[in-house]
């Protein structure tokens, strides 16, 4: 907790002061990064915050339109998706198929563990497409590797891990897998949506009662933009071919260059 500061309020794009710890003064200094005249409030930056965050984490939700709303896709749902997708299961399995199944499985660890080394999953786990529908460049580089083969992944592997830019042969790849990338973001995506709307459990109703007007409609305004961006996020999908995709997967890897 720091006093004074804790009280002031976030409003994106508004933020005139910024906190900076002074060793020689052995202090906090809040310090104004434009002009401030009497009156005015002070304001703080709680970071880049959807209003679905701002609202779970602080109470409330911005009053003008904020740049940082869209949908959120948990990369649990993307990996299980794509392991689905590779390996269906169904009917009764003998031992073989128990034993390819466990090598999947520790193949598929692996994967996730290149793709966290790499940076390519955010810090929480959850994916983000703004309000309009586009996905993060790493959402469409993560399900490519996890639709690789076993053998076209430890060729990217080794292509990344000798810090040559993978940028040529191995996003060709994504070529023959094209059509498979959009259709797990798509499936994952109806997903949410269903979720979304399902109705209240006799739990969420009893929140429900004690919850205030405010947040009862903010977090009805809240479910709103995630939907529609879930909704945006399908049309986008839509609307962009193989070429498209693999530029955004070029991206995520330009570091290397």
């Amino acid at each position: 907790m720091v006093p004074l500061w804790d009280m002031l309020n976030h409003v994106t794009g508004q933020c005139n002061v910024r906190l900076h710890h002074s060793s020689k003064q052995e202090a906090l200094q809040m310090i104004t990064t434009k002009p401030i005249k009497q009156g005015d409030e002070i304001i703080n930056n709680y970071g880049p915050c959807s209003d679905s965050e701002l609202l779970r984490r602080f109470g409330f939700i911005e009053h003008q339109p904020n740049p940082h709303n869209g949908c959120e896709i948990p990369c649990a749902m993307l990996v299980a998706r794509c392991q689905e997708h590779m390996h269906p299961s169904g009917g009764k399995q003998t031992s073989s198929d128990a034993a390819h199944s466990s090598s999947n499985k520790v193949f598929l660890q692996k994967k996730v563990q290149f793709i966290q080394k790499h940076g390519l999953v955010p810090s929480d786990g959850w994916f983000k497409a703004d309000v309009l529908g586009q996905p993060q460049d790493e959402m469409i580089e993560v399900v490519r590797l996890l639709l690789l083969t076993p053998a076209e992944f430890t060729a990217f592997e080794k292509q990344v891990d000798r810090w040559q830019c993978p940028l040529a042969r191995p996003l060709t790849q994504m070529t023959s897998i094209c059509h498979q990338v959009p259709h797990i973001i798509r499936a994952v995506a109806t997903e949410r949506l269903a979720a979304l709307a399902e109705p209240c459990t006799a739990n969420d109703q009893a929140s429900n009662e004690h919850m205030n007007g405010f947040r009862r409609t903010a977090a009805q305004q809240v479910l709103l933009i995630e939907r529609r961006a879930l909704l945006g996020l399908q049309l986008w999908l839509d609307k962009h071919d193989s070429t498209s995709l693999i530029n955004c997967s070029k991206k995520v890897w330009m570091h290397l260059r």
